[in-house]
């Protein structure tokens, strides 16, 4: 009896082998030649299982074996991705291929050597009979993608490496890295430069389908923000970005001041106008440092600076407004204002004309009986005890003496019309004589000019007479 032709034929089932032995045994044998065949099957089966077992070892080891080399080569591009290029090196010799650990480590020493500005060490021949080597093995060899993309980034072939790349930062990484090699091969073959450094349009859009980062999110604000600086499409993205409604509010502030300094270094650096949309931007972040929660005023006056006057202003204008400043921080303001060459002396006026008619508005509506009794310290309400602070401004700068005189004028009418005496008496103590001396040696007779100083004179002889 054939005991593997028969278990072949029922599929190595040793029930059905069984089965079959015994049919053909109930007539035609004994007892005894049925034990042995039976026996003959389970000893051929037993031997088949053993080989079927081993060949399942191999197979395993075999599979592991093809798994590792992956894994090495996958590690491998990845080193060479993020720069560890030992680690490239190493695991290229673990793999026992001294042929790609020799590549590796000329297209290392050559990407070192061009990104520091050296000469690379290659005659125009022997680059030509290595690339052409190479080309020659990738198309006679079986190599797996992995394999392919190792010997792309060598040879500077973004084909080979794009279907390995499964993030935003491998499709530029590989991008450039195939600028580097060609910025090789220009240098070898003493060609004009033929490498760009502007991400194309191709590539910005594979970057961006390759994108995993979550929407809305400031990860992939900055990944859009990098791919525009790269493409030469910044004008574009800055236009576009929706920082308002796009971003929460911690993460807001971040690309504000990230846009911000973008405007201004492409501002400076490479001669980009300044448009409507990015006044507005600038102004936003300039804004957000003048609340109280993020107080930086030398921020402001940096970008305020670039500003047009009248937004200019305006922000800085309302940012002095905003705060009860002592005289000593007025002061601070002032030359800080001056060194950042903002129109401070404009500010100035306008914050404290703007407080003063603010005050003299709201005095104007108030409806009430005026008592003529003696006024102490605590008459002067803590309105007008802000309008006499921002009237301080006015005093910052020779060229701002002449709008205090006319402003103190206006207001001490309103207190002596109010019979708010104390309120005139305090600003005049507020303007000494000296400022007014000033502004006679400024006035060059013009009648409007010495009728203000006139009419402040009376009123110091009649508030203040033999005090002064």
């Amino acid at each position: 009896m054939n005991a593997e032709k028969i278990l072949n034929a029922c599929d190595f089932d040793l029930d059905s082998a069984f089965v079959e032995v015994l049919d053909n045994h109930q007539n035609h044998f004994g007892t005894s030649q049925l034990l042995n065949d039976l026996s003959s099957l389970v000893r051929c089966r037993s031997n088949d299982l053993e080989r079927t077992k081993n060949r399942s070892k191999s197979s395993e080891i075999e599979l592991l074996i093809q798994e590792q080399h992956v894994w090495d080569l996958l590690e491998t591009i990845s080193s060479l991705r993020h720069g560890n290029t030992k680690e490239a090196i190493r695991l290229s010799e673990r793999e026992d291929e001294p042929w790609r650990t020799m590549l590796l480590a000329r297209h290392v020493n050559d990407t070192q050597r061009i990104k520091g500005g050296y000469l690379v060490e290659w005659l125009p021949d022997q680059r030509t009979a290595w690339r052409e080597t190479n080309e020659l093995i990738q198309s006679q060899d079986e190599v797996d993608q992995y394999e392919a993309a190792v010997n792309g980034i060598i040879m500077g072939d973004i084909n080979q490496v794009l279907p390995v790349c499964h993030s935003w930062e491998d499709v530029v990484w590989a991008y450039y890295n195939t600028q580097v090699v060609k910025s090789i091969d220009d240098q070898i073959y003493e060609l004009k430069d033929q490498s760009s450094f502007l991400l194309n349009n191709e590539y910005v859009k594979l970057a961006k389908e390759k994108d995993n980062s979550e929407s809305n999110t400031g990860i992939l604000f900055f990944h859009n923000a990098i791919l525009a600086i790269l493409s030469d499409h910044i004008s574009q993205f800055i236009t576009n970005v929706d920082i308002t409604t796009s971003f929460d509010i911690h993460t807001r502030e971040l690309v504000l001041r990230f846009i911000s300094a973008l405007i201004i270094y492409y501002h400076e650096h490479m001669n980009k106008p300044l448009t409507d949309q990015v006044y507005k931007i600038l102004r936003q972040y300039a804004e957000l440092n003048g609340k109280r929660n993020t107080l930086r005023p030398k921020v402001l006056s940096y970008y305020a600076a670039y500003l047009p006057q009248t937004l200019q202003i305006d922000l800085v204008s309302e940012f002095f407004s905003n705060y009860d400043w002592d005289e000593d921080e007025q002061s601070i303001l002032y030359d800080m204002g001056r060194q950042f060459n903002l129109n401070i002396v404009c500010i100035a006026r306008r914050t404290a004309a703007n407080e003063i008619d603010i005050f003299l508005k709201e005095e104007t509506s108030k409806k009430r009986i005026m008592s003529r009794a003696i006024r102490f310290e605590d008459d002067i309400s803590e309105r007008a005890k802000r309008c006499l602070r921002s009237f301080k401004w006015l005093l910052m700068d020779e060229t701002l003496y002449f709008d205090a005189v006319c402003f103190a004028n206006q207001l001490i009418r309103h207190a002596l019309a109010t019979s708010n005496n104390h309120l005139a008496e305090e600003i005049l103590t507020i303007l000494p004589v000296s400022i007014t001396n000033v502004c006679v040696l400024q006035s060059q007779e013009k009648v409007s000019l010495l009728n203000e100083l006139n009419e402040l004179e009376n009123y110091r002889h009649l508030l203040l007479g033999d005090n002064l």
